[in-house]
């Protein structure tokens, strides 16, 4: 049935499934309706995002890396992505990348200033020592 596939109610299905999943504790569940919905279609960046969002918080940073970048391969212009995966980095100590992907992130996305600012600044104490 390939119209299941082409149908666009089940990217939806999936991810909303997925986001239920991982705010009522089942991660491993979230990131497989994630990816299911990813899979369906990778150019919604919302999802793509929620995805590698979902692996930051279950400490599979590399994962959500991987994630991130094909978000931004995707729609480089999004400074969302550059945020997240900058979190991503500083979570793995990357402290000069993130910096950089955070600055980058809030250059195309003024309003993420506030949510990523302490990220900024620490990143900065962090990748001087």
């Amino acid at each position: 049935s390939d119209l299941a596939v082409t149908d666009p109610t089940y990217e939806t299905t999936f991810a909303n499934l997925g986001t239920v999943k991982f705010y009522t504790g089942d991660n491993l569940g979230a990131v497989k309706d994630l990816t299911t919905a990813v899979e369906l279609n990778p150019a919604n960046i919302k999802n793509v995002l929620l995805l590698g969002a979902v692996y930051d918080n279950i400490d599979e940073h590399e994962k959500a890396l991987v994630v991130f970048n094909k978000a931004i391969d995707t729609d480089p212009q999004n400074g969302e992505a550059y945020c997240r995966r900058g979190i991503a980095n500083f979570n793995l100590k990357n402290f000069e990348a993130a910096l950089s992907d955070l600055e980058k992130g809030v250059e195309l996305n003024p309003e993420l200033k506030n949510e990523v600012a302490s990220y900024i600044d620490d990143a900065k104490k962090l990748s001087q020592q």
